[in-house]
């Protein structure tokens, strides 16, 4: 097996104050229906077999393809840990193929790679970043002349379309997280585009179900009385803060990488998500999740236009997509993403990739930053957070 090596974290999450707004989205009859939903708002909803988390329904996708100790596994440079771990798992040999700036995989570079590799790589996945569609014609063409396996990796893209065509349905196989959209305490699909057998998966216990009730009521408690109206900043102070943490994290050497699998218990990979988890699926009221997501993100473009320290990555939002996040690209120093999370705005950033020769995934590590943009949000709540990373953009820039 390939050795891979996770990088270090960036910063610690004990050098920030607890974020003023809620990171994902909290249980709302608003976004309840009293009926289960007869509309085909998700192939994963209407298809998929449940699981418990992502990572270990892309280990039963990667087991029906064959995936086993030495197989080649194609993975983008820039992901999650996540996505990594179940290749890891499998003994798996990895790859990690180059991505553009716009994180779609750069083809030439990897067509050539190939032609010098005397083994086929078993799989290829294909990550839909942020909700947004990622070459998926060009990806579907480039597995199908070499015989490989595609696996669309749709934890960001539930809901999202292309061309009118679910996400998830052009490869032989996908994934999708329920609790990045849903108000969840777990929950994953896989999709089973061979029409394959399906997976004897076995339950959670009562109890269990019983104390993510009371996780989901206790999430709500806090987003009635802990979010409330966030205060004004101190821009000057927050940037000499960010200046210390940035100083002290730079020599720290206790920021240290976690080798060896992290996120994959054994005993998870059968078990079903939670039943409140797969019934929050079939009795949410998706066409508004899908309106309200779409709102906050075009809110989001709207605000951050004037703002030079920062910029979307994708500063189009097409019919179709649903984002999961609002990715920005900012300076690669990180002050900026000190400063905010200082601010008390939630963010986050993959920073414990796995090293590959990529220079887009080494840049983004640090400089792209996900905001939230779910449908929980207030418009109060986006216009506060554009009005502080107004503040504090034009504090950097004096």
């Amino acid at each position: 097996m390939m050795s891979v090596t996770f990088q270090p974290f960036l910063a610690r999450s004990s050098d920030y104050p607890k974020v003023r707004v809620a990171t994902s989205a909290s249980l709302s009859f608003k976004y309840l229906k009293y009926r289960a939903s007869t509309h085909n708002y998700s192939a994963f909803i209407s298809n998929g077999e449940f699981f418990i988390q992502g990572r270990y329904a892309l280990i039963e996708a990667m087991q029906r393809a064959n995936v086993k100790k030495g197989s080649i596994v194609l993975l983008p440079s820039f992901h999650c840990r996540s996505m990594v771990e179940p290749a890891l798992f499998l003994g798996a040999d990895i790859y990690f193929y180059q991505v553009l700036d716009d994180l779609r995989p750069d083809f030439s570079r990897l067509s050539s790679i190939l032609e010098n590799k005397d083994r086929r790589p078993a799989v290829m996945i294909l990550t839909h970043y942020f909700g947004f569609p990622n070459a998926v014609t060009e990806t579907k063409l480039f597995c199908k002349l070499r015989n490989i396996t595609l696996i669309e990796d749709c934890a960001h893209a539930i809901y999202s379309q292309y061309l009118g065509q679910p996400l998830g349905t052009s490869g032989n196989y996908a994934i999708a997280s329920v609790w990045k959209f849903l108000p969840a305490k777990d929950g994953a699909f896989l999709l089973d585009n061979n029409k394959g057998k399906s997976s004897q998966i076995c339950h959670q216990s009562w109890l269990r179900e019983a104390k993510s009730f009371f996780v989901l009521l206790q999430k709500k408690a806090e987003r009635i009385f802990e979010y409330m109206t966030p205060l004004s900043v101190n821009a000057a102070s927050l940037l000499a803060e960010a200046h210390k943490i940035s100083d002290k994290n730079k020599n720290n050497l206790s920021l240290e990488s976690h080798p060896g699998l992290q996120n994959i218990l054994p005993d998870k990979i059968q078990i079903s998500g939670l039943r409140s988890s797969f019934y929050l699926t079939k009795f949410s009221d998706h066409a508004r999740i899908i309106y309200q997501r779409r709102k906050n993100y075009q809110q989001w473009l709207f605000g951050i236009q004037s703002i030079q320290e920062i910029h979307p990555l994708f500063s189009h939002l097409p019919e179709g997509v649903v984002p999961y996040a609002f990715p920005v690209l900012a300076d690669s120093q990180g002050i900026i993403f000190h400063m905010l999370r200082l601010a008390g705005i939630p963010i986050l950033r993959w920073e414990d990739m796995a090293l590959s020769d990529c220079p887009v995934s080494s840049s983004y590590r640090s400089r792209l930053l996900q905001l939230p943009c779910h449908q929980d949000l207030l418009p109060e709540d986006i216009e506060w957070m554009v009005d502080t990373i107004r503040q504090l953009a034009m504090e950097l820039n004096q």
